[in-house]
């Protein structure tokens, strides 16, 4: 028989859409949404696709229920990712459902897995949140519906994502790509799993050739050039004791996340005959080629990790979630060695990494070594000043977020939530408001030349840890710049204008409301108000800065070339 299709009218702009799910819950395999809007009897609720198929749900008072094994026409909901759908019973508008912030926090927890046939096969239902910018792109990429207008960038929509699951039965043999019922995925699978054998088999051919002598030490990146941050901190350290006679260190900065397959191949090509001379490798940010590349055990990995602590999910803490690591094949599981800052960030980065707590290594970060050497900031706000001296007298406030966006090709900053002319209006006489927007953001607004006396763009060229040296208030949102400024100990801002959304789509470690050291905005009104009358909410940052460190002795470098390349670890 058929599958019945129902279809009833096309989605529309509705900016916020009507109705919101404020709290979920189930009850067997009943599943339960408390709704929230006006005139709710005046719309049919189904779930859906964003154009296409669309199945009734029950709704009662204020609550939609789904029998997640019965719905109609279907039974279970295929796989795939699906919208809960209002539609006004007199004009025929359909509208996703909104999820109100207080719902998506509980999200996690609604989880469910459904075993059958002897366990060898699962249901598996989980819960998302999707933007109105992704949401109505996939509107418009639809060649069967008009363009719509754009939903609201920041409104926040639920999607319940259904998969079928069978279990591995070799798993020694075969790859979790291949777990999946879908043929697109598991061709997918059989081209990683050749590439992956080929990259391999030159890497040991490779290695089998070249002498080893432990002698070896590469530094690299895939996401950054040139040399910076701890690497060249330990880099610098090397050489101040002379190992650079001693060893030969090798450098290899790219930015290989930007490039195409094709070139990504001939990148990885020419860094396997690298990677196999080398005893020691140090990285800084995620590598993707260490995914592919099986190291031999005499080949030391170390994670000398670019950001301190910070809010964002990255790695094992956003399992599950869009773009969550592989479950097994990651190339953070390789590690042999990660660096962190304190003892209290070792539960933190065995989330993010999975690697065993012995694994952590509580050294200290390189680049903090000699960071509040007070000779070292005297000479740098001396040659500072004798090139802007018109800020000599200005106390600084540096804005410096993260971006927006999914990574370094999507990344944009939404400047239409900065007021720029209310900015210097505040600065006065006082203030210069200096910009360091992240490296990720191309896009930085042209400053108007009315404003130039007191904003200033300082996104390329001085590094932002030499600024903090000049900086009197930080303003900031989900970065980890947070970790080396809270040395100097000065005020800090948090503008999350998308605090929520950005929270429960991207993912944190902590939320702000429960780790950031300073005082938190959402408006910039907000922002400017606090400045004026200086409510920083000092006591978060002494608290913040009593769990993040235990080790700033400026010896750092020094412990991880003693105790892992001099052979005492």
């Amino acid at each position: 028989m058929k599958k019945k299709r129902i279809r009833n009218g096309n989605f529309c702009v509705s900016n916020p859409s009507p109705i919101a799910v404020k709290k979920i819950w189930w009850e067997h395999i009943y599943l339960h949404m408390e709704v929230s809007g006006e005139n709710l009897r005046d719309y049919d609720y189904y779930v859906g696709k964003v154009t296409g198929e669309r199945y009734p749900l029950e709704f009662d008072g204020n609550e939609i229920v789904m029998n997640v094994v019965n719905i109609p026409s279907l039974k279970l909901l295929p796989s795939g990712k699906w919208l809960l759908i209002c539609v006004n019973k007199a004009t025929q508008q359909a509208d996703p459902l909104r999820i109100l912030p207080e719902c998506g926090y509980g999200l996690d927890a609604l989880d469910k897995v459904y075993r059958y046939c002897a366990e060898h096969y699962a249901y598996v239902v989980t819960f998302g949140i999707r933007n109105g910018e992704g949401l109505t792109r996939e509107m418009n990429e639809n060649p069967e519906k008009p363009p719509v207008i754009v939903y609201g960038d920041e409104e926040m929509f639920l999607y319940i994502n259904a998969s079928y699951m069978k279990e591995n039965k070799k798993q020694a043999k075969r790859d979790v790509f291949a777990e999946t019922t879908g043929m697109k995925s598991h061709l997918r699978g059989i081209m990683i799993r050749s590439s992956k054998r080929i990259y391999n088999m030159i890497y040991q051919i490779m290695c089998k050739i070249q002498k080893r002598d432990g002698k070896h030490i590469l530094l690299m990146s895939e996401t950054r050039t040139p040399i910076g941050g701890n690497l060249k901190a330990l880099d610098d350290r090397l050489k101040e004791r002379g190992l650079d006679k001693e060893y030969t260190i090798s450098y290899s900065f790219s930015k290989t996340l930007e490039d195409g397959i094709i070139r990504q191949a001939k990148s990885w090509f020419r860094l396997l005959f690298l990677i196999a001379r080398q005893d020691y490798i140090f990285v800084d940010d995620y590598v993707p080629i260490f995914q592919t590349v099986d190291l031999i055990d005499s080949t030391k990995l170390i994670q000398l990790w670019h950001a301190g602590v910070g809010f964002k999910s990255v790695g094992y803490s956003r399992f599950g979630k869009t773009g969550s690591p592989h479950a097994t094949d990651s190339c953070h599981r390789r590690y042999d060695y990660a660096i962190v800052g304190a003892r209290g960030l070792i539960p933190v980065y065995e989330e993010v990494f999975g690697i065993p707590k012995d694994h952590i290594l509580p050294y200290g970060l390189p680049r903090l070594d000699g960071y509040m050497v007070p000779e070292k900031a005297e000479a740098f706000r001396k040659e500072f000043y004798e090139k802007y001296p018109q800020l000599k007298e200005k106390k600084i406030i540096l804005f410096a977020p993260t971006f927006r966006g999914n990574g370094q090709k999507t990344a944009y900053y939404p400047w239409d939530k900065v007021n720029f002319a209310a900015a210097y209006e505040m600065c006065g006489d006082e203030y210069a408001f200096v910009i360091k927007m992240h490296p990720f953001v191309r896009e930085i607004p042209e400053i108007p030349q009315e404003y130039r006396d007191r904003i200033y763009d300082f996104s390329k060229g001085t590094d932002i840890n030499e600024l903090f040296y000049v900086t009197e208030i930080l303003i900031t949102d989900f970065s980890s710049n947070i970790y080396e400024f809270s040395l100097q100990n000065k005020p800090m801002i948090f503008y999350a204008f998308d605090k929520d959304f950005y929270q429960l789509t991207r993912g944190v470690h902590r939320r702000l409301e429960e780790f950031a050291p300073g005082k938190i905005c959402t408006t910039f009104d907000e922002v400017l108000d606090t400045i004026k009358n200086q409510d920083f909410e000092e006591e978060r940052r002494r608290v913040f800065i009593e769990n993040s460190f235990d080790r700033t002795d400026g010896y750092a470098s020094d412990r991880i070339i003693d105790e892992i390349i001099l052979g005492k670890k």
